[in-house]
């Protein structure tokens, strides 16, 4: 008799990629000492200890130092046959051009749009400044893959060819749906519970907002940590707290360095959500 084998059960990962320093670095601008960059991954690994204890136990919990798929993706970059546009600076800093392209988050209602980073040009413009018919498009990667589908259908209405996808991660779901547009190099692929960068819940980067007399604006991750991290609501304040004290952990250290935290932008509280 022929046993009926049991269906395999996924295992969802909740992914943390490590960017802190990165971000400090190629975002804001600033240029971090060797003892300061090891301060800093020290404060990401005390936090990362303290807060896998809000992540539901069935979940695989995965935190990966950003070096690797850097380094990786920028080599596909090195052999692209084609001129390679980027959509992220601290994953991708070695594209020959860049497309600064995010998702806009309104504060009063947390709807989103896709528009260009702040103090950028409008898409529409960056699109009809990038050189070469036939482009590759990189990216730190797709959760659902909707964001990267908009830019490649934005890309080829003005005539730009997209051969490849390069991203660092996706999810399966993500590189099923951009597979049916384009050819993909994914890095690491994961069926997703949930993916954040770290540099949001430092609260160093979030959701953009916008510009307010010259100055980015943006809603950190702790305004709204069930929607935007899948923190469990019991869990939410809590975990909030965790946030906001390894923010003012990572701030007194730039301060004590004399480095003008003013850079990191505005934080703007979410009024669709507010704990």
């Amino acid at each position: 008799m022929r046993l009926k084998r049991k269906p395999a059960l996924v295992v969802f990962t909740y992914l943390i990629t490590k960017d802190v320093v990165e971000t400090l670095e190629r975002k804001i601008g600033f240029v971090l000492t060797p003892v300061l960059r090891e301060q800093i991954r020290v404060l990401e690994d005390a936090f990362l200890a303290k807060y896998w204890r809000f992540v539901p136990e069935a979940v695989s919990r995965v935190a990966l130092d950003i070096c690797v798929p850097v380094r990786d993706l920028c080599a596909l970059v090195r052999n692209s046959a084609y001129p390679v546009v980027s959509m992220d600076r601290i994953y991708v800093p070695t594209a020959a051009q860049f497309l600064e392209v995010t998702r806009v988050t309104n504060p009063d209602t947390g709807t989103v749009c896709l528009g260009p980073r702040s103090g950028c040009a409008a898409l529409e413009e960056q699109v009809q400044s990038i050189s070469g018919d036939n482009i590759v498009l990189a990216d730190v990667g797709a959760f659902d893959g909707n964001t990267i589908a908009q830019v490649v259908e934005v890309l080829e209405c003005a005539g730009k060819t997209v051969q490849n996808v390069l991203l660092a991660f996706s999810s399966t779901t993500a590189a099923q749906k951009i597979r049916q547009q384009k050819p993909l190099t994914a890095l690491y692929t994961f069926d997703f519970y949930e993916w954040i960068e770290l540099r949001d819940l430092f609260g160093i980067d979030g959701r953009n907002v916008g510009l307010q007399n010259g100055q980015r604006q943006f809603i950190p991750y702790c305004e709204n940590l069930t929607q935007w991290a899948s923190i469990p609501k019991d869990a939410e304040k809590q975990a909030a707290t965790l946030c906001r004290q390894y923010n003012a952990k990572l701030m007194q250290l730039l301060t004590q360095n004399n480095y003008d935290i003013r850079k990191i932008g505005l934080l703007v509280p979410y009024q669709g959500g507010v704990l």
